[in-house]
């Protein structure tokens, strides 16, 4: 259906490379859940932190998906929503960094590591899942980034109240 074109990106824009003396970025690891500018805690946080923002989406490999990798129509609805979040940061002078776990590492606590390293990044920004697995690999990426001394903030992400919290 042509409703559900988006015109293409234009080519991004040389930046200049930031003096030395400037802050360090901070991360703002992008789930699919996450694929929105007004209401995301993670990025919100970053952004107040004051430090330029590098936000990053990771596709993350079959195991990580606890038996629910992304497929069909999903996958479909998270391609158009990268693309959507891709123009929103553009009007803002910024773009999403997409990555395949796979390709650093085979993990997505590699892959955020590695792109940490690259850009000199100490800490990364990121929204809570509350999915048993999903809450297992998030506290061991949290131990595996602090290990090379990068400190990761869980923010609310898609919640009123910490499931915790909740009562009947």
């Amino acid at each position: 259906h042509p409703s559900w074109r988006v015109p293409e990106l234009l080519p991004p824009v040389a930046r200049a490379t930031p003096p030395p003396s400037a802050a360090p970025p901070v991360i703002v690891w992008l789930r699919a859940g996450d694929m929105r500018l007004t209401d995301n805690p993670a990025l919100h946080a970053a952004a107040e932190s004051g430090n330029p923002v590098i936000p990053v989406f990771i596709q993350p490999p079959r195991c990580e998906e606890g038996g629910w990798p992304l497929a069909g129509a999903a996958a479909y609805w998270l391609h158009h929503s990268l693309v959507a979040l891709q123009h929103s940061l553009s009007r803002l002078g910024s773009a999403v960094v997409v990555r395949r776990a796979a390709d650093c590492g085979g993990s997505s606590a590699a892959a955020l590591a590695a792109l940490a390293a690259e850009s000199g990044s100490r800490r990364v920004y990121y929204n809570a899942s509350f999915e048993p697995w999903l809450v297992r690999r998030d506290e061991a990426l949290e131990q595996e980034l602090a290990s090379q001394g990068v400190r990761a903030k869980r923010c609310a992400g898609n919640v009123l109240y910490h499931p915790e919290d909740a009562r009947p």
